[in-house]
């Protein structure tokens, strides 16, 4: 069966019409590249056109839905342990989340061509540590973007009824709804 452009949004999902755009690349190399994984990620492996917008768009409602989850877990989580959007970041949750997430793919991209990364530590006693530990580089890419832009929320009081519902709710790693 011959494939249209006009029918390929029907038939397949968009994740796999852009792996099957993106194969022969693949197939001709040898190897899905680095390269081949970021126009997966981007649909940019796609021609111009109408499925190439499609795809951007699908790929672009999924990626703000996903921030938003994950804003919403940050915010959950900072509001738990008794932090707070520092006032001078001028921001919401989704900012410090977006650059997370974009610490993260860079150094995934990066790890593909240069994989000791991935297994690198260094000492270090960063955001005024008592001691020196090792620091994986996302653990440190992570830690530096959250106190950037978090910091101890003073309307928060440490009372022996928040540090049970801290425990309580920390030990079931759920979020509320809502």
């Amino acid at each position: 069966m011959t494939v249209t452009r006009c029918e390929f949004p029907r038939i397949v999902s968009w994740p796999v019409a852009v792996v099957l755009t993106v194969a022969p690349e693949a197939k001709a190399r040898g190897r899905v590249t680095g390269w081949v994984r970021v126009k997966l990620a981007t649909g940019s492996a796609l021609p111009d056109g109408e499925v190439r917008d499609q795809v951007q768009s699908a790929l672009a409602q999924s990626e703000h839905d996903r921030v938003a989850r994950i804003a919403k877990a940050w915010e959950y989580l900072a509001s738990l342990l008794g932090y707070r959007l520092r006032p001078e970041a001028a921001g919401t949750y989704e900012t410090p989340v977006i650059l997370a997430n974009a610490t993260m793919r860079g150094l995934i991209v990066i790890a593909l061509s240069t994989p000791e990364l991935a297994a690198r530590r260094i000492a270090a006693s960063p955001f005024g540590a008592a001691s020196t530990n090792e620091w994986s580089l996302p653990a440190l890419g992570l830690a530096s973007i959250a106190s950037a832009f978090l910091e101890p929320d003073p309307a928060v009081e440490w009372d022996a009824e928040r540090v049970v519902s801290v425990r309580q709710a920390l030990s079931t790693l759920s979020m509320p709804d809502g």
